[in-house]
């Protein structure tokens, strides 16, 4: 006689280290069942029990019959077996998932009021004897559930080992976050998913949904659809970006970074068959993160003929991408997050040499009526305004009242400042390139020495002089200008090393 393929209680107690991340993702694979048996309302309860935390799972679904009910905790027990139409095609999740967490499950099912039966797994009986499940019977609903609709599910745990010690309170609280997150697209479709009789808030990591908690990000680009064919599956990639509202959010507190999602929320969130099964930094190449990449987001989307491709195991909580499937998606998605990285690399750093501009541009803007008025500028229509207007267009947008405005810029081999003009605003651009600003002006820049900001603002309003009696003479006399390129130069030339 031939041994067994399984020694079950050797079996049933590594399967409780199925490697589940959390609660969250061992809760969100009975989520997923109850949304694939076509619920509306699921209620998550965490409780206290004799043996610590309890938690009940219920959902308005389909229900099961005796057939499937007596095969709901076995494991590869689905009657979805390789469907990849929904949510789940291995039967391992709701096994898997209650042991990871209880030493007993409970499952009622019914498909009339009056007729719940339940199916139970208690994981010290069969250690201790019994190596079967005791067929279905009918069972009143435990205390915690509510009154039942025409049909349903509970699914509840006890003797919850694995949260021992762990507060009730802390536990829903994690779990609303979580679970809000992860199956979001189902909430903004209609899902009423609840802990503890509280709606799980439907967090959107791209910040871009205005049914979130927290939004006001832009879509960055187009989606991307990506067709994919690999050796272990086809079908269509699709990515989205969003990028962060820079100069709104900068100025926020940590806390209230913390509270929108920006700090640490950056990297690429995973979708398959419109829930989350992984965040983390996917398909950027030899691109590190950097802090700039918290204020930029990618969301993949991949149909489950692509799981093996993606690595995605049955816990639905983390994926493996492979080689093949890296070298396809990556010149696309480390593109994108080049430029975006770039681009908030950019924001910031205007942001910066804003902040340190402000007290000369006030100190500038506070004399302007001691001062005789400049003339009407010329036409804004130079090569220098375009450029100006791609980079920094809420500059030249009129004032009100007369202002200064001070930005910098590589501006090559030009005067040490060039200057704008719009309808009441004096616009000086310092020009990075030029020796002057390296070895004079930057250094008090970036010193934190006492007295070197006051140095700084100096020369900031030295420059603003020049170029407001610059501007002061309108059209005329000739030369003015010619004047500037040419002490600029000798000024470079006097501070050559």
């Amino acid at each position: 006689m031939g041994s067994s393929i399984v020694t079950l209680p050797e079996f049933l107690q590594s399967a409780r280290h199925a490697g589940y991340q959390s609660l969250a993702h061992a809760i969100a694979e009975l989520v997923d069942n109850a949304i694939q048996a076509e619920a509306s309302t699921i209620a998550v309860r965490v409780g206290h029990g004799a043996s610590g935390p309890e938690i009940d799972v219920q959902d308005d679904g389909v229900g099961m019959d005796d057939s499937t009910l007596a095969r709901a905790l076995c494991f590869g027990g689905s009657s979805r077996y390789g469907d990849r139409s929904g949510m789940g095609r291995f039967g391992m999740g709701l096994p898997s998932s209650s042991l990871s967490q209880a030493r007993c499950v409970e499952v009622y099912s019914w498909r009339a009021t009056n007729r719940v039966r339940l199916v139970r797994f208690d994981l010290d009986e069969l250690l201790a004897g019994s190596q079967e499940l005791e067929p279905p019977r009918s069972v009143d609903l435990p205390p915690a559930a509510t009154a039942p609709g025409p049909r349903g599910t509970v699914v509840r745990w006890t003797r919850c080992d694995q949260l021992a010690g762990q507060r009730p309170g802390s536990l829903a609280r994690d779990l609303s976050r979580s679970l809000g997150r992860t199956f979001r697209r189902f909430i903004w479709g209609g899902l009423a998913l609840t802990v503890n009789g509280a709606a799980c808030p439907p967090l959107d990591p791209l910040l871009l949904d205005p049914r979130a908690p927290a939004s006001g990000a832009v879509r960055f680009g187009a989606q991307l659809r990506l067709p994919v064919r690999t050796a272990l599956g086809e079908g269509t990639v699709a990515a989205v970006f969003s990028e962060l509202p820079v100069q709104l959010w900068h100025g926020l507190s940590l806390a209230e970074k913390r509270r929108v999602g920006i700090t640490k929320g950056g990297g690429v969130s995973v979708m398959r068959a419109e829930r989350e099964v992984d965040v983390g930094w996917f398909f950027m190449g030899e691109k590190r993160r950097e802090s700039y990449d918290d204020w930029w987001r990618c969301e993949i989307s991949f149909p489950p003929t692509l799981d093996e491709a993606f690595g995605l195991t049955y816990t639905k909580q983390q994926i493996r991408p492979t080689s093949e499937l890296i070298e396809a998606l990556t010149p696309y998605v480390s593109a994108v997050a080049h430029a975006l990285n770039g681009r908030v690399r950019r924001a910031h750093q205007t942001l910066q040499v804003r902040e340190r501009f402000s007290a000369s541009e006030v100190r500038a803007t506070s004399v302007e009526s001691r001062l005789r008025p400049l003339p009407a500028p010329t036409s804004t229509t130079s090569a220098l305004a375009a450029r100006v207007a791609a980079r920094w267009p809420d500059v030249l947008v009129p004032p009100a009242s007369p202002d200064v405005r001070i930005i910098e810029d590589d501006l090559g081999p030009a005067p040490v400042f060039e200057l704008l003009q719009v309808k009441n605003r004096l616009l000086v651009i310092w020009n990075t390139a030029h020796p002057f600003y390296q070895r004079a002006y930057a250094p008090l820049a970036a010193s934190s020495e006492p007295g070197s900001a006051q140095r700084r603002a100096h020369l900031e309003l030295l420059v603003v002089a020049l170029a407001r009696e610059e501007a002061a003479r309108g059209a005329g006399p000739p030369g003015v200008e010619e004047f500037r390129h040419a002490w600029s130069e000798t000024l470079a030339e006097l501070i050559k090393d």
